[in-house]
């Protein structure tokens, strides 16, 4: 079961016609072409699901601190069909730190993969935040973390005290076949992927 910080649907059904690159999907699509069974529930999005404003003055005061998402009402919604698969994928951070967290409280019991994107520069820039011990203490429950680059692998080990087995440095992959379609553009772009919150944009 993946899941998502935001709905997957209109990208996987973009993704069929053509319109915008599966990178979003984190694997999911590539994964069922090789016979997995991979859900993902879109019904946790909706400002008229009570949990949302149950939860959110926690999730505002976490962001606030490092300004990094802790979407538990989306977990909490989703926690019923958990037993109903075999692993758990948290798909970024404000997705999977709250898997992280129940995991941590034995609310989880399938096995927890969460693909890190973005937190250990978010804890970077607030070393002193208590988040970071909040952290530190929660994901050693975890089964195993993805994360896009060497220095994010050794910042969990080195940091957050997750033994080194549990990280896995995993190049972050690219629609190619998307990006090779000849542009109909007729002036010169620059493109800057991502949500790096320390990306230097003034110099693109």
């Amino acid at each position: 079961l993946f899941i998502y910080r935001t709905a997957r649907q209109p990208v996987l059904d973009n993704w069929r016609k053509g319109r915008e690159p599966d990178s979003k999907l984190f694997g999911l699509n590539h994964l069922r072409r090789l016979g997995y069974q991979v859900d993902f529930f879109d019904t946790a999005y909706s400002l008229f699901n009570p949990l949302h404003w149950l939860c959110y003055p926690l999730e505002h005061i976490i962001s606030g601190q490092v300004g990094m998402g802790f979407k538990l009402d989306q977990a909490l919604t989703l926690l019923p069909k958990f037993n109903y698969y075999d692993v758990i994928v948290g798909t970024g951070d404000a997705a999977g730190l709250p898997l992280v967290w129940l995991k941590s409280l034995g609310l989880i019991k399938q096995p927890l993969i969460h693909m890190s994107s973005g937190l250990t520069g978010a804890l970077l820039a607030h070393p002193q935040s208590w988040v970071v011990k909040f952290y530190r203490k929660i994901f050693q429950a975890v089964d195993l973390i993805t994360c896009y680059a060497e220095v994010e692998r050794e910042y969990f080990i080195k940091t957050l005290k997750v033994p080194g087995g549990k990280v896995k440095y995993i190049p972050y992959g690219s629609d190619w076949k998307f990006f090779a379609k000849p542009l109909k553009l007729k002036r010169s772009i620059v493109v800057a992927a991502g949500i790096d919150l320390t990306r230097d944009y003034a110099t693109f």
